[in-house]
């Protein structure tokens, strides 16, 4: 009696299945790309985040300075906030000392309640005492005028804060400072394309200040969904005019440039045109900054020093000074890749030193087809090894591609500025070697246990 035979998986049909599975994988990984859940965004902007700060170490241009209002500058004079008095006092010895320009990262959005001419009608009102103020300097009455004045002197630039629908903040009159744009936008796409921040109000400068400030810029920020801060904008849109951000309006008032060009595609925003530089932005108008360092990558100058006149001229003369605060009971460090507490104000002095070196981050438009690319290629680069060859000399090969993306991705950031993300194609590349080698076991066991069956059937015949 013949032995029955039990059917075997060819080779070929062993490889049909394979590149079957690898084939199927990859196509799911294509979705994956598309569709980007949630926990895929969140890796890859800690790749980006692993890669940006491998290539972030750099000089700065040293035109950027931060007048800071720290812990020892409140220990001299008192915690803030400080009487308007002692702002003006600030920035008229600033001016003395010669910046290019000099941006306030703040908002004087109340009435100085400390003005001599405010505490007399307080006094006056709660304890019914009439303080006499003869002798004293009119300018001193009213802080807020003092102010102005230094203000209307000076290369000063203001800041302020959009508001949107659902912050719902006290409304004003404000005495904002738009710029002139022109749009660049091919005549297919339609109007509204760009996408911009639509701000609905702003909490602004009283209108003595504003009126008085030659130039003023909003300090909003848009950290990622995972609060990590990778990005600003750079302008929004606010009464169906342009406003440029803190940064980018010290800039412009420092090289009195007054137009710049807004570029405009199907798919949003795409750049904007300043002077000879053309600076990258995603379709929101936001800049993916490009960070020095951690923080204190800048000079920082004391406020306090600034005051008691210990600033040598050489140090500020020139330079673009953004007054801010590093303190941390101000609450005002932001995290971001390079830094969990990053000083705001930083943020807009490395702005300010990726335009003067020309020097960004951007995810070109032909990024994203690249990158599906790469996920085809190194989904059916792991199929075609493992169909063909053995679990061992694949890895060896499909090691070396996953070094090769990773390094192309350093390299094109920390040469081109350019992120180009490894993630997907990573997963595609790992995931197939994975999942074919398990399949590929998964079958020889089968196959081992068949003979073994069908030995023990002969074995069985034999004995009969």
């Amino acid at each position: 009696m013949p032995a029955h035979k039990t059917p075997s998986m060819s080779p070929e049909s062993g490889r049909h299945a394979t590149y079957t599975c690898g084939a199927v994988f990859t196509l799911c990984t294509l979705l994956l790309y598309l569709y980007e859940p949630t926990l895929l965004r969140y890796l890859d902007n800690r790749l980006y985040d692993m890669l940006l700060r491998s290539a972030a170490a750099g000089q700065t241009t040293g035109v950027p300075v931060i007048v800071d209002l720290d812990e020892k500058a409140f220990a001299q004079f008192g915690q803030w906030p400080w009487p308007r008095y002692r702002i003006a006092l600030l920035l008229e010895k600033l001016r003395e000392l010669a910046p290019a320009t000099v941006g306030l990262d703040m908002v004087f959005a109340e009435a100085d309640r400390t003005s001599f001419g405010t505490l007399q009608e307080e006094i006056l009102r709660d304890l019914k005492i009439h303080v006499k103020l003869s002798g004293l300097p009119t300018a001193l009455v009213d802080n807020d005028k003092m102010l102005a004045g230094v203000l209307s002197r000076g290369s000063f630039v203001l800041g302020y804060r959009f508001s949107f629908a659902n912050e719902q903040p006290p409304h004003r009159d404000c005495v904002l400072h738009p710029m002139n744009l022109v749009t660049e936008m091919p005549t297919e796409v339609p109007p509204g394309a760009g996408s911009l921040f639509m701000a609905q109000d702003a909490v602004c400068n009283l209108r003595v200040l504003s009126e008085a400030a030659p130039a003023s810029g909003f300090f909003n920020v848009a950290p990622d969904f995972d609060g990590i801060l990778r990005r600003v904008p750079l302008l929004m849109i606010h009464d169906g005019r342009f406003y440029p951000s803190l940064s980018l309006a010290a800039f412009m008032h420092t090289f009195g440039t007054n137009q710049v060009t807004l570029k405009v595609t199907s798919r949003g925003v795409d750049s904007l045109r300043l002077r000879n530089v053309i600076i990258p932005l995603d379709a929101r108008g936001n800049l993916l900054v490009r960070f020095r360092g951690k923080g204190r990558s800048f000079t920082y100058v004391s406020a306090g020093d600034v005051l008691t006149d210990r600033i040598p001229k050489s140090q500020i003369q020139g330079k673009i000074v953004f007054l801010g605060t590093s303190a941390a009971a101000l609450g005002e460090s932001r995290p971001t890749p390079v830094d969990a507490v990053f000083p705001g104000v930083e943020v807009h002095a490395t702005i300010v030193d990726n335009i003067l070196k020309n020097e960004f981050v951007s995810r070109p438009n032909w990024v994203p087809g690249l990158e599906l690319f790469l996920v085809v290629a190194m989904g059916g680069l792991s199929t075609l090894l493992l169909g063909w060859t053995g679990a061992a000399w694949s890895l060896s090969v499909l090691a070396l591609g996953a070094l090769g993306l990773w390094q192309a991705s350093h390299w094109a950031l920390h040469t081109k500025g350019i992120f180009l993300s490894p993630l997907i194609p990573l997963i595609s590349l790992a995931g197939n070697f994975s999942l074919l080698t398990l399949c590929k076991y998964w079958r020889e066991e089968r196959k081992a246990r068949a003979r073994t069956r069908e030995i023990a059937r002969i074995q069985d015949f034999t004995i009969l």
